[in-house]
């Protein structure tokens, strides 16, 4: 009071200098207790920025502390405690006009009041200027320094109401800081506060100094009704596990009534975030439950959309599957004479968002949209309409977790996606895996017709899945071992209907489920028991409608039978007009003469003429089967020159099918090649203008060196190497 009496009276012989510097010269002229004094009364009714920045730089030289030498005297001590007094009043008055200072003065000032916060705040506090005590506030949000914490309880019972609201404001800034919580998520609970934290450096402790003073001022909650207090003691609650103490069980509690009471009418989505972690909080529980029950604005749906993963704790899933969340039919009028839609909305103030705001939402709170379906009472009306949007997001990760959860129908539609991962867990969910099924339902004849399009699916876990599900509903649809599975259980279990069933597929079913049944008798071993039905579908498979896989695949079956039927019906087919038929009309002569034991005399000739058919596979398998017959007697070469000759004319045949074809055979030969042979495939993998011919030539010749043990001897690589440069990842397929 006395010295600002004292700058009061300097006051006016100051302003009526007219020049800046001159008033700056006289103040600079009077003692240090006195110029402080002056200082400070003037920048208080100073109107100029300008001129408040010069002046509060003045007073900053005042408020440094001089040094004081290790060695002094008394009295040098003494003057030296006299000029550490005044820089600490300096310092006093400098952060009473803390709203008006720039940005640079208050960094500075920060870092000169470190450690001596002690006096500012026991001068500041007394001070019957309100925007004095008010600095207090602005001070410890810029400082950060737990010394300044403490006042902030006092303050929220000053006698200003604008300085209780600050203090409670501040402490509020202060909770978000520590937290580190947006601000923006406690708009409109969080009036702006514009200081930043100014200290260089983290000092003390100043979560624990935070949390006495809110212990301090949540206690007193009666007596200042701050409900920003409040709110930063629910933060804590929520974030800090320490500070549940902040929180009291009692229900009729001050504290848990003013928690409760923030909890139920705060619109910060923030506060929903924490009613959605003390919903296990038992004084706190109603108000939880009744705070995630609705949500005001798309920030608030966003903010708790994000924090899905809180709701997988089983101590939050009972309450949570207490909300009941319904969307609204509203009709749609049709255009003309269309059907009536309807449009499904959700109500204002829904616990989970519109569908229609879904694009709006972030990609975390999109990816957690299912757990909530999942944690709250919802209906397949409501899961309909939130998961249908998300078939078309453009997040992987958001159409993995919504096919986790989505129903029959919309789960047909996740199976089909672009996605591997998300279409190989919505197949899992969709597959009878372990499943007890009826092949005969009409629920799975819908499934069968769903499958048999992801069969197709781009990605081999699905094609997989599908395939074997597909075996389990169609008993005929394929070879795979499920189906051999099953078909044996039947066939063990009742030999004669298995038969028939087996005969009224071939004679009646499409041909892929024909194919189907052909090769599980074969499986089976039970060709001999169909033998004139496969006769039959050979003989009588005539017209344009006759699928010629069908006759392959019988005469294949065919060819494990010696029979003089199954013979002569094979040797009949070698004249089919057919390829894929004549050649395996060609092999199954073949294995019917190995199988018997004896040679055909007209076997020999047969195959010699064969191995000029136009088609390739069919003069390869005539040519292989040629080279497996017993050597003529008296021949001694490693080939006959039948065979040799027809292998070499296969090798320099000018259509690159042919070539790949007679390397086939050469590599499948049941001989050792000659060295001529050899030099021919060779010449193949370094000189033939195909580049597939090259690259299968190139492998040929290595399996003979492996076969012979010669790797690294001194049969020339440089075809490999020149094939393996053209591709070296093609693979080495029958023809």
């Amino acid at each position: 009071m006395l010295r600002r009496a004292e700058g009061a009276e300097i006051q006016p012989v100051v302003f009526m200098l007219d020049s800046l510097e001159h008033r700056v010269a006289l103040i600079r002229a009077l003692p240090v207790r006195a110029r402080a004094a002056a200082l400070d009364a003037t920048i208080a009714i100073a109107s100029d920025p300008m001129e408040r920045e010069r002046l509060a730089v003045e007073l900053l030289e005042l408020a440094i502390r001089p040094g004081l030498r290790p060695k002094a005297g008394p009295w040098a001590r003494r003057s030296a405690y006299l000029r550490q007094t005044h820089a600490d009043s300096a310092l006093s008055q400098l952060c009473a006009h803390w709203a008006p200072l720039p940005i640079e003065i208050r960094s500075h000032t920060i870092a000169v009041a470190s450690g001596r916060w002690t006096t500012v705040v026991r001068d500041l506090r007394h001070d019957d200027r309100a925007e004095a005590r008010a600095a207090l506030c602005g001070l410890a949000l810029a400082s950060a320094d737990p010394a300044l914490f403490a006042p902030l309880a006092d303050l929220l019972e000053d006698d200003e109401p604008q300085i209780q609201r600050s203090a409670g404001q501040t402490l509020l800034a202060l909770a978000t800081r520590e937290l580190a919580i947006d601000p923006s998520s406690l708009a409109p609970d969080l009036a702006a506060c514009e200081d930043e934290c100014l200290a260089h450096e983290r000092v003390g402790e100043p979560r624990e100094a935070l949390l006495r003073v809110l212990r301090t001022a949540i206690a007193r909650y009666s007596e200042h009704q701050q409900r920003s207090v409040a709110l930063a003691c629910l933060l804590f609650v929520a974030h800090d596990p320490r500070a549940s103490s902040l929180a009291s069980t009692r229900v009729d509690h001050a504290a848990t009534q003013a928690l409760r009471g923030v909890l139920r009418w705060s619109r910060s989505p923030i506060s929903r975030v924490s009613a959605l972690r003390l919903l296990n909080h038992e004084a706190l529980h109603d108000a939880a439950v009744s705070r995630l029950s609705r949500a005001h604005d798309l920030a608030d749906h966003d903010l708790t959309l994000r924090q899905g993963h809180l709701t997988l704790h089983p101590s939050r899933r009972d309450p949570l599957g207490k909300i009941e969340v319904r969307v609204r039919s509203t009709p749609i009028a049709p255009d003309g004479e269309g059907t009536p839609r309807v449009r499904l909305t959700m109500p204002k103030e829904a616990a989970l968002p519109d569908g229609s705001w879904l694009g709006s939402l972030s990609e975390e709170a999109r990816r957690q949209i299912p757990r909530w379906l999942s944690a709250f009472d919802t209906d397949e009306t409501t899961t309909r309409a939130l998961l249908d949007p998300l078939l078309a997001d453009d997040d992987d990760i958001a159409r993995l977790l919504a096919s986790q959860r989505a129903n029959e129908r919309t789960l047909t539609d996740f199976c089909f996606d672009r996605s591997g991962p998300v279409a190989r867990s919505a197949m899992t969910r969709f597959s009878l895996h372990g499943a007890a099924h009826d092949p005969s339902g009409p629920i799975h004849r819908r499934h069968l017709d769903t499958l048999s399009k992801l069969v197709r699916s781009p990605h081999a876990p699905v094609r997989r899945m599908a395939r074997e599900d597909i075996a389990r509903l169609d008993p005929w649809g394929s070879a795979g071992p499920q189906t051999a599975l099953i078909a044996r259980r039947r066939m063990a279990d009742e030999p004669e209907a298995f038969l028939v069933d087996l005969r009224h597929v071939l004679m009646s079913a499409p041909p892929l489920t024909r194919i189907g049944a052909i090769a599980i008798a074969r499986r089976l071993a039970i060709t001999e028991r169909i033998e004139s039905l496969l006769i039959s579908l050979i003989t009588h498979a005539h017209g344009p409608a006759v699928d010629e896989r069908v006759v392959a695949s019988a005469i294949s079956a065919l060819g494990t039978l010696t029979t003089q039927n199954a013979r002569r019906t094979v040797r009949m087919v070698l004249r089919h007009p057919d390829a894929r038929a004549r050649a395996n009309a060609v092999e199954a002569m073949a294995r019917q003469e190995r199988s018997a034991g004896q040679t055909d005399a007209n076997l020999r000739s047969t195959l010699t003429e064969l191995r000029g058919d136009p088609n390739q596979r069919v003069r390869a398998n005539a040519v292989r089967s040629l080279m497996a017959l017993p050597e003529p007697k008296g021949g001694a070469a490693l080939y006959t020159p039948s065979a040799g000759s027809a292998l070499i004319a296969m090798l320099r045949d000018e259509r690159a099918a042919h070539r790949v074809s007679g390397l086939w055979v050469a590599e499948r030969a049941s001989k050792a090649p000659d060295s001529a042979l050899v030099g021919h495939i060779q010449s193949l993998a370094e000189m033939d203008p195909d580049r597939g011919v090259r690259t299968r030539a190139a492998g040929v010749i290595h399996r003979i060196q492996v076969r012979r043990g010669l790797l690294g001897s001194t049969l020339s690589r440089a075809g490999a190497d020149n094939a393996g440069a053209d591709n070296r990842g093609e693979k080495a397929g029958r023809p």
